[in-house]
Order: structure tokens, then C-alpha cells, then sequence
């Protein structure tokens, strides 16, 4: 059976990439919908093993031609999974060029124009900066053989609470103390406070072009029947299209996620986008 729905904006993916413009998008009145292949998992499930079933949920090894990716698969996306590192790209990485003597990136693309940006997400994760006195063992050690070869070493900013880390090294777990600034506690809560809906375990299987007069693209995908070990990183559309909309404001931290996705006995659905605001239809 399947049931054909509509919404103005569908995000597939939840990690920075789908989280950031959902909240966006929501906040300036668009209906949002938020695809998410794996589970919705909160402090309490993420747990400090490597026991197959526990980690291996939420993280998906991506190997590609030439280079490897470590995702995550759960609501919050790889978010939830890396090392919590937030540094901003440096200038000359702009300016590299390829091959054939073309700027790599557009020119519209420098870290001047980028730091307006970095500084509103660094204020809304937010991001810290640890001191000497703050930092494990291994990295003072590293530090010290950094100035033992004449070379300097700075603390690296890090989207973490500072106050509620404990140094555990269990980040690609997932944050058991909430301490690791993820879109769990802060863009996405944002988002569903603005009435956008995240729906975990739905995959998306297919996009294409609309053929109800008013939409751009219809999107097939189905409803995941159990915790899946496995996942998928990738990007769409629509959601680099409505990246770029202007809108103020701060995501603000929700106390929850918001209702649960909803559910319906339908395995396949569809899912319509357009510049307008119809109905859902079930």
C-alpha cells in the first residue's frame, strides 16, 4: 500500500547537513519534513563498548574511490558519532587550485566570507576551547613533543560542554553525558519547536521530478521495520535549494525532539515538494 503525502520542504538526513536548514526552513514558516535512515537514540542508549549491536547501530563505514567515511547513521547524523572538533577551514584552502590552473572553489567562497557563518554556528552548538590545565594527558604529550621540535600546538575548539565532559575517549559512541554539543541539542530540538517532523527509520529510495502541477520533485521511501546496522551519507536537493534562505534567529534548546514520527501501516510512501502549502493526505 502506499500513501501519497505533501510538505513544502523533505530533508533526508539529520546530521549538520539536513538539521542546520530544517531549522532554518521551520523558522521561516515552511512545513518540514526531516527523513532519518537510522534510529532516534538519546544520552541514556549510547553506551561505552564496541560490542557489535551497540556502536555498529549508528555508525556506517562508507568506502568510496580513494577515500573512506565514517557516518552516522541516527537521528543527528554523523554529528553524534565524530570527534566533536570545530575548526574553521584556512584561508589558503580557498585559494588551491587544480590541475588545470582553476580555482578549486568559487570565488565567492573565502574564509573572510565565511566567518560570519562560523561565528553563528560556534554560538548556537556552542563551542568551546579547552586550556592547558583542561586537556588529557595524550594531548600534553603531544604538545610537548610539538615544542621539543620547534613547532607551536594550540588546544582545538570543540563543541563540547566543558563542564559536563569527563574525557571518557568514547566519542563515536555517542555522548552518554550529553556533553558533546550534537544536533540533538540544538538545532534539531529548534526545528521541531518550529513544527518541523523528524522521522527516524525512514530511508529514501528514489527522487524524482513532480507530476502534480505546483511541486518540483516527488520522493519515494519506506519505513525501516528494525534498528538497521548499517547507513547511508548523502545530500538533498531540496535541501541545499532552501539552504540559502534568509532567516534570523537562534536555534534555541527545546527540552525534547518533539512528538514521535508517525507511524502508519503503509511500508512505501511518497512524498511530494513544492512552493506551496497543501494538505497532508494520508
Amino acid at each position: 500500500m502506499s500513501v501519497t503525502e505533501r510538505t513544502d520542504v523533505l530533508v533526508i538526513g539529520s546530521g549538520f547537513g539536513g538539521a542546520i536548514p530544517a531549522y532554518h526552513l521551520a523558522a521561516g514558516g515552511a512545513k518540514v519534513v526531516i527523513l532519518e535512515r537510522g534510529p532516534h537514540l538519546t544520552a541514556p542508549d549510547f553506551t561505552h563498548d564496541l560490542r557489535l549491536g551497540s556502536y555498529t547501530r549508528i555508525v556506517d563505514l562508507v568506502q568510496g574511490d580513494g577515500i573512506t567515511v565514517v557516518a552516522g547513521n541516527c537521528v543527528g547524523g554523523s554529528s553524534v558519532v565524530y570527534f566533536a572538533a570545530s575548526l574553521r577551514a584556512p584561508g589558503f584552502v580557498f585559494d588551491r587550485r587544480g590541475s588545470l590552473g582553476h580555482r578549486l572553489w568559487p570565488s565567492t567562497l573565502t574564509r573572510t566570507a565565511l566567518d560570519p557563518w562560523y561565528d553563528r554556528v560556534e554560538e548556537a552548538l556552542p563551542v568551546a576551547e579547552q586550556s592547558w590545565d583542561q586537556v588529557p594527558y595524550p594531548g600534553g604529550l603531544f604538545a610537548a613533543a610539538c615544542a621539543r621540535a620547534g613547532r607551536t600546538c594550540n588546544p582545538v575548539p570543540v563543541a563540547v560542554d566543558l563542564a559536563r565532559c569527563t574525557n571518557c575517549n568514547w566519542m563515536l559512541n555517542g555522548c552518554h553525558f550529553d556533553a558533546k554539543r550534537s544536533m540533538l541539542l540544538n538545532y534539531l530540538p529548534a526545528a521541531t519547536a518550529h513544527g518541523a517532523e523528524i522521522r527516524p527509520l525512514h530511508e529514501a529510495q528514489a527522487i524524482a521530478p513532480a507530476t502534480t502541477p505546483g511541486y518540483r520533485y516527488r520522493v519515494s521511501y519506506t519505513q525501516r521495520r528494525r534498528l538497521p546496522a548499517a547507513g547511508r551519507c548523502g545530500r538533498d536537493r531540496g535541501q541545499d535549494r532552501g539552504a540559502g534562505r534568509g532567516c534570523s534567529g537562534h536555534p534555541g534548546a527545546a527540552a525534547a525532539l518533539g512528538s514521535p514520527a508517525r507511524r502508519c501501516p503503509a511500508s512505501r510512501r511518497a512524498l511530494l515538494l513544492g512552493q506551496r502549502r497543501p494538505c497532508v493526505h494520508r
